[in-house]
């Protein structure tokens, strides 16, 4: 007797071929095993799929709902704090909560102009309360315009001191700026001989604001004009110098970004303290970590709007919690909070935090 290999089927010794399918007896079938890799094909498939989908939600879409998640905070905030204390809705609350929306956006600016350039600049804060602290004292002795240039054009000098450690040192970004913020930090101890410079009036109206902020973008979009259209990839072999020039460049206009918003915030509290700017670092942070959340912000204007979304949410948080009697260390805690959620969220979404550091605009057009 032979057994059939395909079908199973025992036949008569004398039989060449099977009597139920035909097959050449004592031969193996090989329809049935390429059957089998095409059964197994779909799944590997199906599975691949899944995974890639997992992926690009985690990639474009993860970031929003954890924006999701505080926008549903904050109207919880809102709620308790209306409850809580009636001035809340005031027209002076919420005025008050627009100067220090229009103050912040400056610095979203800023941190907008930075990632895409080469990434997060830490010493803005401390830029700030340096030109505060310049144009102050020159403002005590009624040279407020001398003050202001000074103030610019000493910011601009660092600014371009990071960046030209960072473009021709190939230095991380993080560690120079945060450097940079500990030399600067100390410089308005010296200039104000640590005591606060009170002034009578500059023009503290919420039109300035505004047009702080308008002079601002408009600096910022102007060193990403040039960057975006130097500090690519396919021109670094053809300007690679002129693109690291253009690089301590950006870096120089993002500092005097930073010294308009310590103009701008000395007009607000009408003093200048060594400790002026101080805090601005975890701002910095959480609208760098939200924009890296999500792969679907390469669109710098989108990354600004949604940059300002958040710093809009901080400054109700902020507010909301101080109507309530909640202490300022609470603060404290409840933004690094913020701030440690949004950086995992962004090192999801780039697939690591060295990604998250050295992802840019330009880079990220490159690869796609």
């Amino acid at each position: 007797m032979k057994k059939c290999t395909n079908c199973g089927i025992e036949c008569s010794a004398d039989n060449a071929f099977c009597i139920s399918c035909g097959s050449a007896l004592g031969q193996v079938e090989q329809p049935k095993a390429e059957q089998q890799v095409y059964q197994q094909q779909p799944t590997q498939a199906v599975k691949q799929n899944s995974e890639s989908a997992g992926v690009k939600f985690v990639q474009n879409y993860l970031g929003f709902v954890v924006f999701g998640l505080l926008l549903l905070y904050t109207f919880a905030l809102i709620g308790l704090s209306s409850f809580s204390n009636p001035m809340y809705l005031s027209s002076a609350n919420i005025s008050n909560i627009l100067r220090q929306f229009w103050l912040n956006a400056i610095i979203v600016v800023g941190v907008v102009t930075a990632t895409r350039i080469k990434g997060p600049d830490l010493s803005m804060g401390s830029l700030l309360g340096l030109a505060a602290a310049i144009i102050a004292v020159n403002a005590v002795q009624e040279n407020m315009l001398i003050g202001i240039i000074i103030a610019i054009f000493v910011c601009f000098l660092f600014g371009l001191l990071n960046g030209t450690i960072i473009s021709l040192l190939n230095a991380p970004v993080v560690i120079v700026t945060l450097v940079t913020a500990a030399i600067v930090r100390s410089v308005p101890f010296f200039i104000t001989d640590n005591m606060p410079i009170m002034l009578e009036s500059t023009g503290n109206s919420p039109p300035y604001y505004f047009l702080f902020f308008v002079v601002s973008l408009i600096i910022g979009i102007a060193a990403l004009a040039i960057n975006r259209r130097l500090v690519t990839q396919k021109n670094k072999t053809k300007h690679g110098a002129l693109s690291k020039v253009m690089v301590i460049v950006g870096y120089g206009l993002i500092a005097v970004i930073a010294g308009i918003a310590g103009f701008a915030l000395l007009t607000q509290v009408r003093a200048s303290m060594p400790s002026l700017g101080q805090g601005n670092e975890i701002n910095i942070l959480i609208v760098f970590a939200a924009i890296q959340s999500s792969k679907l912000l390469k669109n710098s204007f989108a990354a600004m709007g949604y940059g300002l979304l958040i710093i809009m949410m901080l400054s109700v948080m902020r507010n909301a919690l101080h109507f309530m009697g909640v202490v300022a260390n609470l603060h404290l805690y409840v933004e690094a909070f913020i701030a440690l959620v949004l950086l995992c969220t962004a090192c999801a979404a780039q697939g690591g935090w060295r990604s998250v550091l050295n992802a840019n605009l330009n880079e990220c057009e490159v690869k796609d």
